[in-house]
C-alpha cells in the first residue's frame, strides 16, 4: 500500500517536514554533483537544500560523461567555480577574501566519502579549480546517518557553512531544517535503533 505523501515538501505524510521550513535567499549558486545511489535515499540532505534553495542545480552521475552539461559551463569560466572538498590542494575558504570573491558558484559531490572521491577521481576537469575546505572544526549535526570518514558533514552542511563565508548568511533556518530531518526520522525508527544512533553521533 503506497504512503501518503506530504504535496508540499514530498516527504511522507509521517516524516513531514513543512513545519521546519524556512527557504534561505542567497548570491552564491550551489551545484551538487549527486551519485546515483543517494537518489532515492529518503534520508539523503540533498533532497532536503532542495527544499530550501530556489539558487541550486542537481546532477546526477559518476563519470565525466554524466556531467557534460555543467562541465561545459565551468570549463567555460573555471574563476567563478570551487570545489568544496579536503583534496591535496584544497585551501581554507576563508583564506585569501580577494580570490574568493570570483567565485559565483561551488560545486559539492554529494555520496558517501568512496564514492565522491570516485566521482573526483573519475571527472578530471574538477582537478583545476579552486578546492576549499573549512578552517573550523565541528561535529556534524546531521544525526541519522553514520559517516565512514573522520570530520565527515551532511552535504547540506557543507552548503550551510559555505554560504556562511560566501554569503554572509545566517544558517539557522538551514539547521533547524536539519534538526527537523533528524527528528521525525528517529521518531519513526525502533527505540533500540534512535538510541544506538544517538550514541554513534
Amino acid at each position: 500500500m503506497p504512503r501518503d505523501i506530504c504535496q508540499k515538501c514530498q516527504y511522507p505524510v509521517k516524516t513531514c517536514l513543512c513545519s521546519y521550513l524556512q527557504p534561505v535567499k542567497h548570491k552564491t549558486r550551489i551545484i551538487i554533483l549527486q551519485h546515483p545511489s543517494e537518489v532515492k535515499n529518503a534520508k539523503n540532505t540533498v533532497r532536503l537544500l532542495t527544499l530550501l534553495s530556489d539558487n541550486i542545480a542537481t546532477y546526477i552521475g559518476e563519470s565525466e560523461t554524466d556531467f557534460l552539461e555543467i562541465k561545459q559551463l565551468v570549463t567555460a569560466n573555471p574563476e567563478h567555480y570551487a570545489v568544496i572538498f579536503p583534496s591535496e590542494k584544497s585551501r581554507p575558504i576563508n583564506s585569501d577574501p580577494k580570490v574568493i570573491s570570483e567565485v559565483k558558484n561551488i560545486i559539492l559531490i554529494d555520496g558517501t566519502w568512496n564514492k565522491a572521491k570516485k566521482i573526483m577521481y573519475q571527472n578530471p576537469w574538477l582537478s583545476p579549480l579552486m578546492h576549499l575546505t573549512f578552517a573550523i572544526s565541528t561535529e556534524t549535526e546531521y544525526k541519522i546517518r553514520k559517516s565512514n570518514f573522520k570530520g565527515g558533514m551532511s552535504t547540506l552542511e557543507s552548503a550551510a557553512y559555505s554560504l556562511v563565508e560566501l554569503d554572509q548568511i545566517d544558517p539557522s533556518s538551514i539547521f533547524v531544517a536539519l534538526n527537523g530531518l533528524n527528528t521525525q526520522f528517529t521518531a519513526q525508527m525502533p527505540a533500540q535503533v534512535a538510541k544506538r544512533y544517538k550514541k554513534l553521533n
